[in-house]
């Protein structure tokens, strides 16, 4: 069962929310922000574009697993 929540490892406690906060300051949602950081990356942080990627690979991930529940109906 360990296996299921290894994502949930990925991100430390202490910077849950900081990439929210940025999307939201910028007046966009995560996965929005996600695509403007990726597409203008000299504009930002490395902190920031690791943020952005881990927000794509965590929607994926999301997208993949409803897509299975789905499945199984």
């Amino acid at each position: 069962m360990a296996k299921a929540k290894w994502m949930a490892g990925a991100f430390k406690p202490e910077h849950r929310g900081e990439f929210t906060a940025k999307a939201k300051k910028a007046g966009m949602g995560a996965q929005a922000f996600a695509d403007a950081v990726m597409a203008h990356e000299g504009k930002y942080s490395t902190h920031t574009i690791h943020q952005a990627e881990a927000a794509k690979a965590a929607q994926s991930v999301a997208n993949t697993h409803k897509r299975r529940k789905l499945r199984r109906k």
